[in-house]
């Protein structure tokens, strides 16, 4: 049987469901985790069809983390956030209460016609697929470094070729979109269009940049 790869696991093509009740609750350790969805049933053959699983980031982050001998938050914060000045953003629960100034999640309840507060949802077990908290300065300085080709302020963090080739269609989503290394490829009125959202509990963001155009934004 052929072997998943990293990037497999960055496009969401081992044809493994999300699974999220795995993570959810914060419970169970990414160990734990990764040998849950090691034993589950795949829905589709490998390589043959997109579908989102946020516990192929985990497996990513911890492959990283190893072959670097660098906890996930302190590789991040080493090679990212401190180089790019982003100095809002962390990666825990506790750097999320300590920030100066944080949102509040909500929920839209139709029958009551009312928002509700939502509690913020701890994803330190499922960290590298969505455990960051920013702010819109500090994501616009990591939309710059993007749009940058890996470099900004004169500073080369990462080699522009690894950026194109994050922007590389790898598997089809849909005839129009395809999915490369954690970004929706597609167009917008002739334009490539990169792009990608997120949410939680109350939470959501949304991340899209024309590239040929140098233009990017950040809604959260």
């Amino acid at each position: 049987q052929e072997a998943v790869t990293l990037r497999d696991l960055l496009c969401h093509r081992t044809g493994m469901i999300r699974n999220d009740l795995l993570w959810v609750e914060n419970r169970i350790g990414r160990r734990r985790i990764l040998r849950q969805m090691a034993e589950a049933q795949a829905y589709a053959p490998l390589r043959k069809r997109f579908l989102y699983n946020n516990v192929q980031y985990m497996a990513a982050g911890m492959a990283i983390c190893r072959a670097a001998r660098r906890p996930w938050p302190v590789l991040l914060h080493e090679r990212i956030l401190e180089p790019l000045g982003m100095h809002a953003t962390s990666t825990s629960m506790a750097g999320f209460r300590a920030a100066a100034e944080t949102s509040l999640g909500y929920d839209w309840r139709p029958e009551e016609e009312t928002w509700v507060e939502l509690p913020k949802r701890d994803l330190a077990k499922i960290a590298p697929a969505g455990a960051i908290n920013s702010d819109v300065l500090d994501m616009s300085r990591w939309i710059r470094f993007l749009l940058g080709a890996g470099e900004i302020d004169g500073q080369r963090l990462v080699d522009a070729q690894a950026i194109e080739e994050m922007w590389t269609p790898q598997i089809a989503m849909s005839p129009q979109t395809s999915y490369g290394l954690g970004w929706i490829i597609g167009q917008w009125e002739g334009r490539r269009l990169v792009q990608h959202g997120g949410n939680v509990d109350g939470f959501s963001a949304m991340v899209a940049m024309l590239p040929d155009q140098d233009l990017g934004f950040v809604l959260l």
